[in-house]
Order: C-alpha cells, then structure tokens, then sequence
C-alpha cells in the first residue's frame, strides 16, 4: 500500500488546481498588463518545481534523456516526484504562454496567511486574520522582495522548453531504496530460520549445528538438502554472508538475493510504491535479476492487484468476492458480522417527511442472515446503539469486519466492541468492490423494494414507503435458501425453527395449546397448566438438535459444493496434460462415458473402475483410497 505524504498531497492537489485552471481559461476575461501569481504554501512543493524548471532549461537535450537515477546527486528526485513534479512545471510553462512574457508568478505563500488553509484544517475562517493576508498580498504585487523575505518570486517565462523526460524507458529504483532494501534483506536472511539451515549447508567447512539448528535439519530430507546445495551459493559481503541464487541466467557473483518469507513484503511494497504503481511487469523485470524467492512473479502480480492506490486509479471492478470463499465450512454461527452502510435514501415528497435516511446492513456470512436497521444519519452513534440493538437481540458475535467509514473506525463503536471482547477489523479504503457479497444483497434489497412499489403503482395504489418495505424485503431474504440445491435458509440457522408466514397467507390452523393459551385469558374459569421443568428442558433439547441438525445439513451442503468446485479446477488444470505415458484413473463429478463407474461415499466423486472393483464395491462402502486415488474429503 502507497503511503502519501502531505507534501505529495500537496504536490497532487497543485497539479489538479493548475489543470483545472488551464481547462477554464476560456472563461477567464482577456485584460491587458494582468499579472496572476499562483501561490503554495507547501515550500517544499514550490522549491521541487522550481529546481527541476531550472535544470530542465541548463541540460541539454542529449541530457534530457537521463532518467532520474543519472543525474547529480543534489537535482535527483524520486520516481513519483520527478512526474509529478514535471507536470506542474508543464501546465506552468502553458499557463506562462497564455499570459505572456513575464505576467505569471509562481511564489510560496505562508500558511497562516492562506485563506484557504482554515478550510482545509476544519478550522473556522474567522481563525484567519483578513487584514494581514490582505496587507501580504498588497506587499507582493508592490514590493515581492518584502512579502517574499528570502523567498525568490519565480517568475514563468513563454518560452518554448526541451522535450520533457517522459516514463517510456523502464522505471528504475533509486540507489537509496536499492541499499535500503539490501541491508534490509541481507539482515533478514540473518534472523531467518530457512536461510540458518541454507547457510549451515552451504559452508564448505561445517561445525557442528547447534541443538536448534539440528532440530530444524531434521525436518529436511536428504532430496531437499541436495535441492538447497544446488540452488543457492553462499557469498562473503562486507563480513557478512550472503545467500543468492546460483542457477538460472541472472546466476553469478551479483545474481539475484534470496529474500526470506518475512521481507518479501516490505521489499514488493517499497518498489512497487517507487515505481508509481506502474504495472506488474516493470517491477518484474526489474526484480528477477536482482532478488529471488519462490513465485516471485506470482506475488508481485497479486500485490499489484490488490493494491490500493492501483485500485483507485483502475477504477474496474478487480478481485471481486461476490462469495465468502475466505471463510471456513466450519464457521459457527454469528461468529462473524459484517457492518455496512446504505444510503442516503432518497424518499418521495409527496408522502410526507420521512424520519429515516439511513440503512445499517448487518450481515452474518457464515449462515447468510441479513439484519437491516433503519437510522436517521451515518453518525458513529447510530451505528453503535444499532449495532448494540442487534447484540441483545440475537447475541454477540466474537469479530466485527467494517470498512473505513468515518463512523466504523471512531472510538466510538470501537471502544463499545472492546468493552464486550469483540475485534473489530477494518478493510482496505476505496476496495468496496472486495466486498461484493455484501454490495450484491444491498441490490437485491433495493431491487425487491422497486418491485413492490412498482406492483402498486400498476394496480394503482400509492406505493408504500421505502422504509416500510425494508423488513419484509429483508424476510424474503432471510427466507431464500443459503446455498443452491439447499434447503436451509439463514432464518433456520438464526430462529431455530421455519420462519412462518402470516396466517392468512400460509393457511396453517392455529395450534391448538396457542388457541387454548388465549381462551385462558379470555375465560378467567380455565386453568391453563404451567409448564414443567422436564417439558422445557425437552423443548430445548429439540430446538438444540434441530439447529445442529440444521447447521450439519448446512455445512455438508457447503463442503459438496466446495468440493464439485475444486474437481472442475483440477479438471481445467489437467486439460494439457499429456495422457499417453501412462493410463490414469477416469474421476468426473458425473460419469462422462459408458463403462463401470463408482461413486464414493465420503467426496461424490464418480471414479471408473474395473470389473472386479465394480462387483467388489458396488454394495459396500467404497472410498477413493481403496484403488490408490486421493479422496477429496481427505485433502479438504
């Protein structure tokens, strides 16, 4: 994840400012002798620009070419900086073109005379003296030397510019970053238990291990050993060892350092961030002859799609969840609740205020109960007494997972959860996306909401309320089956016993005892007979063992159908196979040609068999092991 600055805040909202400037000036009125200065009160910012302004007119166009990394030590810049920063000279040098020779004034401007910093901080205007910025910004156009101090007031010329560096050539890392990341990774390799066993076998003369070196080289066969001797060389660098990689074409004195298990990540991190979250092959490229560690490519691919920053600019709908796959089949119930926000809604003036404008979505992935709260605003403490509502009604979950909305990450609900034992956990910003499951009910909810008010509107009613149709769109829901080909729904898993519909609808008769429980309040004659303690203890142990009942059914239903999704990916990875050096075992989910196929009792995997395995097994228990296959229950 890209960690911003505020001096690359400030750099980012310059060169938006600067760029919306340009595309208005059509607007802008033509007035003779103007002079427009553009001021920031970032002085790193202004001194940033105004150098690389500077050296982009002394080199000359042979130098143009040099990438950041070449130049001197004291004009060098990072990767994000030196683009940034060249696209505010750039729209400068336009700007100065537009207004003409010597009317454009770059300047850095204090921040307690900005007008704009109250705004920014949340601060009051008031906060802000009028009179002295007014007075500073008097002193600047009579008198710059004076407002300015020792500041310089740059003044933008028309004249036309060499070509600018553009980021065509492939990205390189600063020598900075590349010794950071090489003392870095070489003192990783020190700590790492894998790299201790590396370099104990590496060593030419080896002493004796220690007792827990000798443990962790008991874990290794005598095949892997042999793999370590051949794929790494043990290199003295500085007085220290280092461990690189000795196959391969990038093999040599300066081939590619093994990076352990612990640093992969701060190095893919700090790369990817100084290469301006350009795509993954760059950083590829530029890793593969410089560091090593086992599906190097893979893991910068899959950083680079769940970067955050790479997210934002990409805008698509990546990595997508539209299914809880993360979770386990053995996930208890309301053990997990996922909080999530919708609305505003919009309501329809013509039926009166409406009091709601909020919805809080409370979601238990593991039975796929939905729970929607109606709330007045997005405040912290909606979302906590709701939250808490919640809580005493069905129970309290052991995690909270939220995204990072202002009223999720306070103190607020926080401090309430930790007060109870419950860990709350925050998503990534701008990844809503990464929580489709959740965003794909909210659709259906609205979806079934306009439906309904569609229906009145045909049949010309008025339609109800939005508000009012949150809970029974929430039944329908919960009373949807969780899984396909399933017949638990998450108001099974959540009541204990099916969610009745009104009498009226279902056509069920009244229970009988329940007829006889109002007649006794009706006729103060009847004795209605209290009920025993056996009698309860016997409804809940039918209430306990319909739910576990419930819950089995519910994860055997899961486990089929992670287990049908794991056979069809081993059966598209195995497409290119080449199945002439020996037969294999024919295995499908169904049988897919004629012959004597067998379906075995633990994985509902149909597996082709001979004759006398078919008459052996056809009345029996029959599983996978018994013919040498692996069994996919056994694996899951």
């Amino acid at each position: 994840m890209m960690h911003f600055t505020i001096v690359r805040k400030e750099t980012i909202a310059l060169e938006a400012a600067l760029s919306l400037l340009t595309s208005r000036l059509q607007f802008l009125p033509h007035v003779d002798g103007r002079h427009v200065y553009i001021l920031c009160d970032s002085s790193i910012v202004v001194q940033r620009v105004s150098r690389l302004r500077r050296l982009r007119r002394t080199l000359g166009p042979s130098d143009q070419s040099e990438t950041p990394k070449e130049r001197p030590v004291k004009q060098k810049l990072g990767a994000w900086e030196y683009s940034h920063c060249s696209k505010v000279a750039d729209i400068l040098d336009q700007l100065g073109r537009q207004f003409g020779h010597g009317y454009l004034h770059f300047a850095h401007c204090p921040g307690k005379l900005n007008p704009a910093d109250c705004f920014s901080r949340g601060e009051a205007p008031q906060a802000v003296t009028s009179t002295d910025a007014q007075q500073w910004l008097r002193d600047l156009v009579d008198n710059p030397t004076k407002a300015l101090a020792n500041d310089a007031i740059h003044t933008i010329s028309p004249e036309p510019l060499p070509s600018v560096p553009t980021n065509d050539n492939p990205p390189t890392a600063s020598d900075d970053l590349a010794a950071d990341l090489y003392s870095f990774v070489v003192h990783a390799q020190q700590e790492d238990s894998f790299s201790r066993v590396c370099h104990h076998l590496l060593l030419k003369n080896r002493p004796a291990p220690s007792t827990a070196l000798a443990d962790q080289l008991a874990d290794y066969t005598d095949d892997q050993k042999a793999k370590i001797k051949a794929t790494y060389s043990l290199h003295n660098e500085n007085g220290k060892s280092v461990i690189r990689l000795a196959v391969g074409r990038f093999a040599g004195e300066e081939g590619p350092l093994f990076v352990p298990i612990n640093a992969r990540r701060k190095v893919i991190e700090q790369l990817h961030s100084s290469f301006c979250h350009r795509p993954a092959k760059y950083l590829i490229d530029y890793m593969e002859p410089r560091f090593y560690f086992h599906n190097l490519k893979r893991d910068v691919r899959a950083w680079n799609k769940n970067c955050v920053g790479c997210q934002v600019s990409r805008g698509g709908p990546t990595n997508i969840d539209f299914k809880t796959t993360l979770l386990s089949h053995n996930f208890g119930a309301n053990t997990l609740l996922s909080i999530d926000w919708l609305g505003p809604v919009q309501s329809d003036p013509n039926h009166g205020h409406c009091p709601f404008k909020c919805i809080l979505h409370l979601h238990d992935p593991a039975r796929k109960f939905n729970y929607f709260a109606l709330s007045v605003d997005k405040s912290a403490v909606s979302a906590r007494k709701l939250v808490a509502d919640y809580i005493w009604t069905f129970g309290s979950p052991q995690f909270l997972v939220a995204d990072c909305d202002r009223s999720f990450i306070g103190e607020e609900l926080t401090s309430y959860a930790h007060s109870l034992g419950i860990k709350v956990y925050h998503g990534f910003p701008h990844t809503a996306h990464r929580r489709a499951y959740s965003e794909r009910i909210h659709q259906e909810l609205f979806a079934s909401i306009r439906a309904v008010q569609q229906s009145q509107r045909s049949r010309g009613y008025p339609p109800t309320q939005w508000h009012d149709l949150v809970k029974p769109a929430a039944f329908i829901l919960n009373s949807s089956a969780a899984l396909d080909d399933c017949d638990i729904t998450p108001n099974d898993l959540t009541f204990l016993y099916q969610a009745a519909l009104p009498p009226a609808t279902s056509g069920e008769k009244p229970n009988n005892d329940v007829q006889f429980f109002v007649d006794k309040h009706v006729d103060p004659v009847l004795n209605f007979p209290e009920i025993s303690r056996q009698a309860f203890d016997h409804l809940v142990r039918t209430r306990r063992n319909e739910f576990n009942s419930a819950m089995e059914v519910f994860h055997k239903q899961l486990k089929s159908s992670m287990r049908k999704s794991q056979i069809k990916l081993a059966s598209k990875n195995s497409q290119g196979e080449d199945g002439t050096a020996t037969k294999q075992v024919q295995r499908s989910i169904t049988p897919t040609s004629t012959g004597l196929w067998i379906c075995c009792d633990r994985c509902d995997c149909w597996t082709e068999v001979t004759s006398e395995v078919y008459h052996e097994y056809k009345d029996k228990f029959f599983d996978c092991s018994l013919i040498g296959s692996e069994c996919l229950h056994q694996s899951s």
